[in-house]
């Protein structure tokens, strides 16, 4: 559906409906012809299509220039005195050109116990290699309490070797059991035979559809807004990222949180 300040067009397959968009009237219907929603102009006496911008010069050059701004044009139209712009012309075509991608629906979905569900994923490479040699760190997240764990890796093939002496520090020190693992589609997590050997169900994300993974990264998100800020608040150079990352996955486990109702993980 397509509207503006008086008509709103309501588009099917096989036509297209044009009514008033404050009085719900049909004005008129278009039919369709070779998959084009075609007006025959001798109908069109009824009402009054907003067709007339495209007969002014100045929106007929923005559309000629591949939906070139108002600003650029008023550049051009230094050089090229023929050219014609016009800063408070809309165009119902230039904010689809700069949708990137659908909104993405949050998930309310929430496990019912600890270590039910965990989300993995891990960050880096930093820039700047730390004091200890690290590059990247691994986050885990609890789904159920929130809990976050922060190990840093000085390569990404480390991270397997955490993640099972994770699963294995959960079952001895706190008797539970993992039994689901949410991740991205990087090699490091791809444990099939781990996984069957424990009946843990590995989840994994579409391909270029981080969203799936919502929780922990922007968890990252966090993590490394609050390293930044007591970065430059200490005044320290990157090289003590690694201390800082720590310390901060230490501050957030024991701030409330609106996650669990303003109480700390």
């Amino acid at each position: 559906m397509v509207s503006n300040d008086n008509l709103e067009l309501i588009f099917f397959s096989k036509y297209c409906i044009i009514q008033d968009i404050k009085t719900k009237e049909r004005i008129g219907i278009v039919d369709v012809e070779a998959g084009l929603y075609v007006v025959c102009l001798q109908n069109t006496d009824s009402f009054c299509l907003n067709v007339t911008t495209l007969h002014d010069d100045a929106d007929i050059w923005h559309l000629r220039m591949g939906h070139l701004s108002a600003g650029r044009l008023e550049i051009m139209k230094r050089q090229y005195r023929f050219i014609s712009s016009k800063n408070d012309f809309v165009c119902n075509i230039c904010h689809l050109e700069k949708q990137r991608k659908l909104p993405f629906v949050n998930s309310k979905s929430r496990a019912e116990c600890q270590f039910d569900l965990i989300h993995v994923d891990i960050w880096g490479p930093c820039p700047s290699v730390s004091m200890n040699g690290n590059r990247y760190f691994l986050t885990i997240i609890d789904d159920y309490t929130r809990y976050t764990w922060g190990i840093l890796l000085k390569n990404k093939s480390e991270a397997r070797n955490c993640l099972i002496n994770f699963i294995e520090l959960v079952m001895t020190q706190f008797e539970k059991v993992v039994k689901c693992i949410k991740s991205d589609n990087v090699v490091e997590f791809k444990m099939d035979n781990f996984y069957a050997s424990r009946g843990i169900i590995h989840q994994t994300t579409y391909v270029e559809t981080l969203e799936q993974n919502a929780i922990v990264e922007r968890k990252h998100q966090h993590i490394l807004n609050v390293a930044r800020s007591l970065l430059f608040q200490a005044n320290l150079c990157e090289q003590f990222w690694c201390f800082v990352v720590k310390h901060v996955v230490y501050l957030i486990n024991r701030i409330l949180t609106p996650n669990l109702d303003n109480v700390s993980p």
